[in-house]
């Protein structure tokens, strides 16, 4: 009753409406203030709905509570986009930081995938059953059922998923660069050992004494405005910044072999490196220099890396998937803390 437009003299026909001929009972004004509260209303009923399974677990680095607002581009889809949105503090007015926002099915999708990873992890299982004290035959038994709790896990249905992933999980910080997931160790346990009939219980009470294992995924979710914030930035002039032909020659290499392997799928990687009378180790030691964080590449080609970075270095190193890790050991400044958002 409250959406239509015949208490303000309008008629409406499908999406179309109409001036009537009958006087309006209500005024304009206060009619469109009602249609926003509304829509305000109609948006914190979505950010309660059990298909936003982070809502009260997800926070941004600064520990701002994420929540999901929607939002939808006249003319590209007819399906609303969902985004994980810090709510605003006082502190963070205070220290000038915008809100931060992550698509919510790509950022839900992640932390499925890594809580699912976990719980099938026998390695990863037993670690923390021995942190609980676990040992002998109970021990091999629930680290046997780790698989089949992995699988299960998964067919979970989306109404049912939220309210076990508030069991499992004490909460998940998002950062520039990282999805860190911390898990209840007791809820685990109990999940392992779940059958799958009815519904997963939850026990509660037993949550401020249990024991908790952080998930780290370098995986970057936050966006600024529109965009998936990724590090790449002009190249700034700077004195004395010299390319090392070396290293230059080292990503050009990489890439040259990313190449080969794209072209040559029907060939080993043994058989890809002997092509270029070059050994399997060479090989694959200089291909997974396309996996160094874009910063690095970068800084590479444009002369700004740390002096103490030589040819051998970098191909010798034992090189992390973590961007993180890889400025660390190759001696390059950590990135700062993301201060822009929305």
């Amino acid at each position: 009753m409250l959406q239509n437009p015949i208490y303000i003299g309008e008629l409406r026909n499908n999406d179309e409406r109409f001036q009537g001929l009958h006087a309006p009972i209500i005024d304009r004004v206060t009619w469109e203030r009602v249609q926003t509260i509304r829509k305000a209303q109609v948006r914190h009923k979505l950010a309660r709905r059990g298909d936003n399974i982070l809502t009260d677990i997800l926070l941004d680095c600064f520990g701002r509570p994420m929540s999901v607002q929607s939002s939808e581009v006249p003319g590209r889809s007819v399906n609303r986009s969902r985004y994980y949105m810090s709510r605003q503090t006082v502190w963070g007015k205070r220290q000038q930081l915008k809100r931060l926002r992550a698509r919510a099915d790509a950022t839900e999708d992640l932390v499925i995938s890594a809580v699912r990873n976990f719980i099938g992890s026998r390695e990863q299982v037993r670690s923390f059953l021995l942190r609980l004290s676990f040992c002998d035959s109970e021990l091999d038994r629930l680290s046997r059922r780790c698989h089949e709790a992995a699988n299960r896990f998964g067919n979970i249905r989306r109404g049912d998923l939220r309210h076990v992933l508030q069991a499992l999980i004490v909460r998940i910080e998002l950062s520039l660069e990282r999805v860190k997931i911390v898990m209840r160790l007791s809820e685990v346990e109990r999940f392992i050992r779940w059958d799958g009939i009815g519904l997963f219980g939850s026990q509660n009470a037993e949550w401020a004494h249990s024991s908790t294992h952080l998930i780290d995924v370098p995986a970057g979710a936050i966006r600024y405005s529109s965009l998936l914030a990724m590090p790449v930035e002009p190249k700034l002039p700077r004195v004395g910044a010299h390319p090392s032909p070396g290293l230059k020659r080292l990503i050009g290499q990489a890439r040259e072999l990313q190449s080969l392997v794209d072209t040559e799928r029907d060939k080993t990687l043994a058989e890809l490196a002997a092509t270029l009378d070059w050994t399997p180790s060479r090989f694959a030691r200089v291909l997974r220099l396309n996996y160094l964080a874009p910063d690095i590449l970068l800084s590479i080609l444009d002369g700004t890396c740390p002096k103490s970075l030589s040819q051998t270095k970098l191909v010798q190193a034992t090189l992390p998937m973590d961007w993180a890790l890889q400025r660390q050991l190759l001696g390059f400044p950590p990135r700062p803390s993301p201060e822009g958002g929305e």
